[in-house]
Formats: C-alpha cells, sequence, structure tokens
C-alpha cells in the first residue's frame, strides 16, 4: 500500500456545460448524473448572410446531413436497444423493416440537428414521417434556436401520416415530441427546404482522365449476415474504393432475401432502378460492380430453376454491373444438402454454363468448401473442393484461407488449394466481420490490418474483404488494408494516418477541424482495436494503465508513483467520459457519426464510472469510506452494462476491484474546492471564461471543442448551439486532479 502522504489527487467538479442566452429546460435525453444546459444561436429573426432570395429552389431532404438523437429507444429482448435496427439513425437506411422503436407510455423527445451543418438557422419547408404498426398517439413538433432551448414555435401535428407544413419557419433544431401507447416504429423521416443550401458534397475528383484503379484484382464484398448497408453507405463505400484505387465492389448481403433465400423472385422495379444508379456510379468511379446470387440453398436442378438464375443475373449485367457471382457458401444446413464429390460436379456445371451463356467482365464463384478446415469438415469434403478443378480459367474462386477467420495468412497457406483446384484463388478475407453472434453483443471492429505476410499479395488473385456490419466505420479499417497493399511494411500508424486522411473527404459542418477529428478517429480506433480473430475489441492503453494503478497501490510505491499512474488514467477516463460529445460536435459524416454514437456511448459511460471510482479512490485515501462516491460508480456501471457494446470487458470492474481494496487511510490528501462556480450558461460566439480549480497549475479539458487554458482558466469560445458535456482534468502543483460531476 501506499505509506507516504499523499497530495496528488484533486477531485471534485465537472461540467455539463450549458450556454444558452434564454433559460432551456434539462434535457430529456440526459444521461443521469449530468446536468446538460444548452447553447443557442439567437437567431429570433433570420441572419441576413442566409436569407434566401426568391424564387425557392425545390425541396431538398436535410435529414442526411444532420445530426438525430431520439431520448428513448424501446428495449429488446435483452434489455438493450441493437442500433443497426432500433436507434433513430435507422430512418436514414431506407429500409421499412429497421427503425427507431418508440418507448411505449412515455412522452420522447427525437432532435433534429441543423446546427453542425450548416451552422445556422435553416428556412422549413416541411416534415413528414412513415411509420410501421400503427402511428403514435400525440406528436408535437417544436422549431427552436438551438436544440434544448425553449421553443420558437410549437406546432401540432394531428395526422403524422401526412406532412406537416412548417411555412418557410427558420429553425436550427426541430424537435419531435412523441408519444405511443402501443409498440411503432418510425421507419423514415424527411425535413424538407427551399432554401438554397451549399449541400455538402464528397469529392470525387480522382483525376482526368480517370485514374484507374491501383488494386483492381482487390475490393470490397458486402456479404455479411445482419441488416444490409444503406445505400448512402454503398455509395460512400464506392467512393472510398475509388480514393483508395480498389477494383471490386461484390453485392453479397446473406440477409438480402432476393440475393439467397427468395433467390427466383425478381426485384421491385423501383429497386432495379436503384441498382442501375448505383451501377452507373461505379463506372463513374472506375469501379467494377459484381451482383451476388446464392441460389444453391434450394436449388432444383432442372431447367427452370437455370432458366430463372441465368435471366436474373442477365437483368443486372443490362442493368450496368461489371459481372456476377455465383455464391454457394453456408448452405449445408439447407435439407437434402450433402456436401461431396457430386454437389461440388453440379455447381461447377451450373458456373460453367453461366459463364458460356451470359457475357460478362468478371466472374466468381464461392463454392461450399471454402477454406481448408470446411475440406476436412465432411468426409467427402475434399472430393468437393476436388470437382472444382473442372472450372473454367476464367472464374475466380473465393476462399477465405486455412479457416473461415484468419489470424495470419501467408503464400504458403495456398499451396494446398492451388494443388488440388489448379489456380490461384481470390481471397474473400472475414479480417473485419462482425456478423457472428451480433445477435448478443455489439462489437466494433477498428484494428489496423495485420497477420497476412507480403509474400500474400503474389499468392492470390487479389484480397476481398468482407466488411463489418457498419458500413461507415468500415472505411476506416478499409483504409488501413490499402495502405498495408500499397506498403507491405507500413506500421500500424501509417495505416491509421491513412484512415483518418480518407475520412476528411467526407466531413463538413461547422465542427469540422482536422486535427480534432483526426484525433476523435485515433481514440476509437485505438479503443475498438479489433478484428474477427481479436474478439471482443482491446483498449490496450486503458488496460495498462488501470494495470499500473493497481500495481502503485498494492506495490511498495512511492507517491510519485500513484502520481504517475493516476495523472494517465485521468486523462484516458475524462477523454472517455466526454467522448459522446466530441463526436457529436466533430465535422465527421453523419453516417460516421450514427455508426460510432453506439460505441462512444458506451466508452463514456465507463468513462464517467472510471471517474467516480477514482473519486472514490480520493476520499479513502483522505480517510473517509467515501460508500456514497462508491455508489455513484457502481450505479455509472449499471448504465454501462446496458450496452451491448464489447470492449476490454474486465477492465472496468478490475478498476473497482483496485480501490475497493484500499482501506480508508488519512495520507494528507484533501480535495480544494473549486476557485469559482462553474458556469451554466453561454453565448456562442462568445468567450467564456472560468477557472475551475483553486490552485490547479495544469488543465485538461475534454468535451468542449476548441476550448484551451489560459493561466488556470478554461478559455471557450461554443462555436454553434447545442448541447455540449465537458470533463475537466486539474492538476496541482502536488499532482494530479479530475474535476467530474
Amino acid at each position: 500500500m501506499v505509506k507516504a502522504p499523499l497530495g496528488v489527487l484533486l477531485l471534485g467538479a465537472l461540467v455539463a456545460l450549458a450556454c444558452s442566452d434564454r433559460s432551456a429546460p434539462e434535457s430529456p435525453s440526459a444521461p443521469p448524473d449530468t446536468v446538460d444546459h444548452d447553447l443557442a444561436h439567437d437567431v429570433s429573426s433570420p441572419p441576413d448572410a442566409v436569407t434566401p432570395a426568391p424564387p425557392f429552389c425545390d425541396p431538398v431532404d436535410l435529414v442526411p446531413f444532420i445530426r438525430l438523437r431520439a431520448g428513448g429507444t424501446r428495449a429488446q429482448a435483452l434489455q438493450w436497444p441493437r442500433e443497426a435496427e432500433d436507434s433513430i439513425a435507422t430512418v436514414r437506411d431506407d429500409s421499412r423493416s429497421t427503425g427507431w422503436k418508440v418507448p411505449v407510455g412515455e412522452e420522447v423527445v427525437v432532435d433534429l440537428d441543423l446546427l453542425n451543418w450548416p451552422g445556422h438557422a435553416i428556412r422549413l419547408h416541411s416534415l413528414a414521417t412513415t411509420w410501421e404498426d400503427g402511428l403514435p398517439d400525440e406528436v408535437t413538433v417544436e422549431l427552436l434556436a438551438a436544440c434544448g432551448v425553449t421553443p420558437d414555435s410549437t406546432l401540432p401535428w394531428p395526422d403524422p401520416s401526412e406532412s406537416l407544413a412548417l411555412d418557410d419557419l427558420y429553425a436550427g433544431c426541430v424537435q419531435l415530441r412523441v408519444t405511443a401507447s402501443q409498440p411503432i416504429t418510425m421507419s423514415g423521416l424527411a425535413l424538407e427546404s427551399r432554401e438554397p443550401l451549399d449541400l455538402p458534397v464528397v469529392d470525387i475528383d480522382l483525376g482526368s482522365p480517370l485514374d484507374l484503379p491501383r488494386h483492381p484484382e482487390s475490393g470490397v464484398i458486402e456479404g455479411f449476415y445482419g441488416v444490409p448497408w444503406s445505400w448512402f453507405e454503398r455509395d460512400r463505400m464506392l467512393v472510398a474504393q475509388a480514393h483508395l484505387g480498389l477494383g471490386f465492389y461484390l453485392y453479397a448481403p446473406k440477409d438480402d432475401d432476393l440475393h439467397r433465400a427468395l433467390w427466383r423472385d425478381p426485384y421491385p422495379p423501383e429497386e432495379m432502378e436503384r441498382f442501375r444508379a448505383w451501377a452507373a456510379r461505379a463506372r463513374e468511379l472506375g469501379v467494377q460492380l459484381i451482383f451476388g446470387i446464392s441460389p444453391f440453398i434450394d436449388y432444383a436442378g432442372d431447367e427452370d430453376d437455370y432458366e430463372t438464375l441465368r435471366a436474373k443475373i442477365e437483368l443486372f449485367l443490362e442493368a450496368g454491373f461489371a459481372g456476377y457471382a455465383l455464391l454457394a457458401d453456408d448452405i449445408e444446413f439447407s435439407p437434402g444438402i450433402e456436401v461431396n464429390r457430386a454437389l461440388g460436379e453440379m455447381h461447377a456445371q451450373v458456373a460453367n454454363r453461366l459463364r458460356s451463356d451470359l457475357e460478362a467482365e468478371r466472374v466468381m464463384y464461392c463454392p461450399t468448401v471454402y477454406s481448408d478446415e470446411r475440406a476436412t469438415d465432411w468426409a467427402d469434403g475434399m472430393g468437393y473442393l476436388e470437382s472444382q478443378r473442372e472450372l473454367d480459367p476464367e472464374i475466380e474462386i473465393l476462399w477465405t484461407g486455412p479457416f473461415t477467420g484468419n489470424r495470419t495468412m501467408q503464400a504458403d497457406d495456398m499451396q494446398e488449394f492451388e494443388a488440388v483446384v489448379g489456380r490461384r484463388p481470390l481471397i474473400w478475407d472475414n479480417y473485419w466481420a462482425n456478423d457472428g453472434g451480433d445477435g448478443l453483443f455489439g462489437r466494433l471492429m477498428l484494428g489496423p490490418f495485420a497477420g497476412r505476410a507480403a509474400d500474400l499479395i503474389t499468392a492470390v488473385i487479389g484480397i476481398g474483404h468482407n466488411l463489418s456490419i457498419q458500413g461507415s466505420s468500415s472505411r476506416l479499417a478499409l483504409a488501413t488494408f490499402v495502405e498495408w497493399l500499397d506498403n507491405p511494411e507500413a506500421t500500424l500508424g501509417e495505416q491509421i494516418a491513412r484512415a483518418v486522411a480518407l475520412e476528411r473527404r467526407f466531413s463538413f459542418g461547422m465542427g469540422r477541424d482536422d486535427e480534432r477529428d483526426e484525433a476523435t478517429l485515433r481514440f476509437l480506433m485505438e479503443a475498438f482495436d479489433g478484428h474477427s480473430q481479436e474478439d471482443p475489441p482491446r483498449f490496450v492503453r486503458l488496460e495498462q494503465e488501470v494495470t499500473a494503478l493497481e500495481v502503485a497501490l498494492d506495490g511498495d510505491t512511492t507517491p510519485a508513483d500513484l502520481d504517475a499512474a493516476l495523472r494517465a488514467l485521468l486523462a484516458t477516463l475524462a477523454r472517455m467520459a466526454a467522448l459522446e460529445s466530441e463526436l457529436y460536435h466533430s465535422g465527421l459524416c453523419p453516417d460516421l457519426v450514427d455508426d460510432l454514437f453506439w460505441p462512444a456511448d458506451k466508452l463514456a459511460r465507463d468513462g464517467k464510472a472510471g471517474l467516480w471510482l477514482l473519486s472514490t479512490l480520493g476520499g479513502r485515501l483522505s480517510g473517509a469510506a467515501a460508500e456514497d462516491l462508491l455508489a455513484k460508480a457502481d450505479q455509472a456501471m449499471s448504465f454501462s452494462l446496458r450496452s451491448r457494446f464489447v470492449y476490454s470487458m474486465e477492465v472496468i470492474p478490475a478498476l473497482r476491484a483496485a480501490v475497493t481494496g484500499v482501506s480508508p487511510t488519512p495520507t494528507g490528501f484533501a480535495a480544494p474546492p473549486g476557485d469559482e462556480p462553474l458556469p451554466e450558461s453561454c453565448v456562442a460566439g462568445e468567450t467564456l471564461r472560468f477557472r475551475p480549480f483553486e490552485g490547479a497549475v495544469e488543465l485538461l479539458v475534454t468535451g468542449l471543442p476548441g476550448a484551451s487554458v489560459e493561466g488556470g482558466e478554461v478559455v471557450w469560445q461554443p462555436p454553434r448551439g447545442g448541447r455540449y458535456y465537458g470533463v475537466l482534468v486539474g492538476i496541482s502543483a502536488d499532482g494530479a486532479a479530475a474535476g467530474f460531476g
């Protein structure tokens, strides 16, 4: 135990900071133990600089460009919402089967925050929603200068199945207050403006003429189980691929029924139009779009089935797709399927006949035996694989390697496949696939690409990545792969730098600051450093810092050892606690913020729990039992358990064990009071100064974008209206201090 007097910990204040030039109610969605205040522009009249001149333009939907939040989401099977199906972000995903699950029996607030982009109030034309399983009992619409402040206008919405006219009123935020007495789902949302606006666009200038892909044989596979990517995510992925120099995109989401379960049925005309437009976009960007179809779960083998299959593929080739993929993976559980040489021969015959009958730039095929492991899973698995030698030599065979998911791969791992089948494979890499088990835990896989030897590149045709369910965050992972592909000796740091550089192309809005946005992405990639073989992801730095504190508390240590351990851990926990606010007020693309919101929420919950635990430690080192502080820590930990996202699952419990192992012992520690009350309000664009700690010689501020420290004072000019959650850490002359509340 610590044997010397300790004067290194200063615990006591926090800031859930609020800034408004008018009073505002507490946020209905504020997390426990915080008080969210509000910040707003005074826009009682529209700013001259943004007043549009008549005539109005055609209505444009703002929802793809704004921040969305809901004060609640109805819990599903295990008392947590599934973010890919149930959260407010799903109203952007083009699917009626997903959407915001409205909590029953309470009023819930939905925020449509316009101020992150373009940074001022917008003249609004109409609001529309799409509902499944019924309508809400009541919906009230409020127009505000900023989310959370007193509304400027309140509009009843007697029939939310009909569009609501907003009469060209100005707002920086639209709030929906929704009450439902039965389970219903909002599956769509549109907020239109007729004001001429500079809509954010992604730079797709790849050179003139269009540069050819540097890695034409490698690409992206949308081939996971779970909710398929949205059209918005697919478009952004095409753009990302083009910038990264990858050549193909294979469309094969397992849960698209018309791709697999109902493969005989045609796509509706409106879906075919989307596919046609997407194919044109792919050709513009120099990416080969491949249509995947998986018929062998119930393929009858007769002429009718063959003609249905051929005709369906032909429609996609006529729609502009560069090629097709015939998929026979994961069919072994279908009735009547026996994996043997005869099955392999039938698959090869169908593939060869299609290759003869259809004109395509590129043809891919995935066998049922798609790894070395699966060749031994069945008595005649090797017979199946040997039959694939009869495939047309121009058909590229998709192969996962030694196993379905692999921690490592190298050229030698391809030798048996090449010896048996007679060609190099096209790798289907599940390195970042997180669909297995997604019904239980949520996992964000952002580990940089690793474990592949450089000689793999020439031992295979190319590498296609079956990425994560989160389509937008998958761009980050994909960029690290391309950095490796460009330079197999690239460091992990260089890979991450490539990822954040790519994401700058998609960022926009008042919150955009390349340095801050890069720091946010780096922190999240570090916290969720995982892949399919490192599951759950690990936050190694946090693990190491908690271990260092355990050693400092339990070993033959000095106050300096404890000081160093506390300084590091306090900074990390404070960053975690404010991460949700940091992400929300960044300039990152809304679809990426949607993907990262729930993981950031998990980190924020754990950060608050950790800070309460360190507050408990401070109390015990001052001689008090600090049971009230430990109770707050336990409450925060229980809130964390309501999030299904996982990473380093034992780290916060280990911190609690270390803290509760310290007996109340006077060590000379005392937490000085704050120098002045923390501010409760401020005004956007006006500088705010306050001194949170008396005697602090250093301050760390997280969650308040652009804040700086001058002479022991926090100096901050809020960039826009909205809610901010900040955490302050102070360092006294004797050591470390934390401000939290």
